[in-house]
């Protein structure tokens, strides 16, 4: 299995966990977030990854963090695929660090250091704060694009 399969399935179980507890079925999900009911179930069985803005609201309505529904706990229930409450907080708390000052994700520390795309994107200072929030595996491919959907996304809601 590659890492790409291995995330789209951890996502896809944690986010049919994560719908199960709040007791809404695909249909209830999708008429919250706005997503369509077959885009649900297309990445809860693993036959789609999620937009970034699809993350957003999916996390948004289930009232999870983003990086919940990404998270590969240690100890989780395997049987039932995945999000446990506390046992993913603990879990999250030991698997992915804050990067610390001066050590950003490589993806990015290439966005914030070209001078002329801070330039053009004009960031705030709480978008910069966002983005140097998001905690992953420090092993995650994420490239400069995944930062610019996120902020994309972040100022297409916040606006």
């Amino acid at each position: 299995m590659t890492t790409n399969d291995h995330t789209t399935r951890l996502f896809g179980e944690n986010l049919r966990a994560a719908r199960k507890r709040a007791a809404l079925s695909q249909q209830a999900l999708a008429d919250r977030s706005g997503i369509d009911r077959a885009t649900i179930s297309l990445i809860e069985n693993n036959h789609e990854n999620p937009r970034s803005d699809t993350i957003l609201r999916l996390a948004k309505v289930l009232r999870v963090s983003p990086s919940e529904l990404w998270s590969d706990p240690e100890n989780a229930d395997k049987r039932g695929g995945g999000v446990e409450g506390d046992v993913v907080q603990k879990a999250a708390e030991r698997r992915y660090e804050p990067i610390r000052e001066g050590h950003l994700h490589p993806g990015l520390e290439e966005l914030l250091a070209d001078d002329r795309t801070r330039l053009m994107l004009n960031l705030t200072a709480e978008e910069e704060a966002m983005l140097r929030s998001i905690r992953t595996r420090r092993d995650a491919p994420l490239g400069r694009e995944f930062f610019l959907d996120v902020l994309i996304s972040y100022r297409r809601h916040h606006s």
